[in-house]
């Protein structure tokens, strides 16, 4: 999901109690770019894979995400998954975050759909999408809402992380008390910087 933004790095190592359970988004990206080639290709494959650019510097281009999220809506809108159509619908708002396209009204009716569905674990997801949100735009008041919001959604220690990152994305302080138990494989200070450039290549593009 994030790696189709260009974030490369900011690999943890999850806590015993977490490992072998792939995080939903998670910013590691693999070194060469994949795309769909075919429209047959079932739905859940092609929303789920997302194109990471080689190098080691974060791309913040959104028209990157548009063809796949394309494909993902025309072959979604022939099946019923509504998970799947989660993912993609947060993928959207992913590529419009630090815009003025409707992205607080757009995350208030997810978090609804959200709620309906029953898949949980995604507003740890939609609320880290508004973390990046409010953080392109500057506004670190929100941010630390966001923050607060994700501690709470997080506290049973699954995704605890996504703490550390809405606090690196905003360049905001975070307390050794605060941090996560995820031992970061790159080092914090590399990962801050990482996640600090995605949002500042964001803002250039505003």
């Amino acid at each position: 999901m994030w790696s189709c933004l260009g974030a490369r790095g900011g690999r943890a190592r999850p806590p015993r109690s977490t490992a072998g359970h792939p995080p939903p988004f998670s910013p590691r990206a693999s070194t060469s770019q994949a795309r769909p080639t075919c429209s047959r290709e079932p739905a859940p494959a092609v929303t789920r894979r997302t194109p990471a650019p080689p190098g080691h510097t974060p791309r913040a281009d959104p028209a990157q995400a548009d063809d796949e999220l394309d494909l993902a809506h025309r072959l979604l809108g022939r099946v019923d998954q509504r998970a799947t159509r989660l993912i993609a619908d947060l993928a959207a708002l992913l590529r419009d975050a630090g815009t003025d396209r409707d992205v607080e009204e757009r995350a208030r009716v997810l978090r609804a759909e959200i709620d309906e569905s029953g898949y949980a674990t995604r507003h740890a997801n939609l609320r880290l999408i508004l973390a990046f949100h409010h953080a392109v735009a500057n506004r670190n008041d929100l941010v630390e809402g966001d923050i607060r919001d994700l501690r709470e959604l997080t506290d049973g220690g699954d995704y605890a992380y996504y703490v550390d990152l809405a606090h690196y994305m905003a360049a905001l302080p975070l307390p050794a008390g605060d941090a996560s138990a995820a031992r970061w494989l790159d080092g914090p200070d590399s990962v801050r910087t990482r996640w600090r450039d995605l949002v500042q290549a964001r803002q250039q593009l505003r």
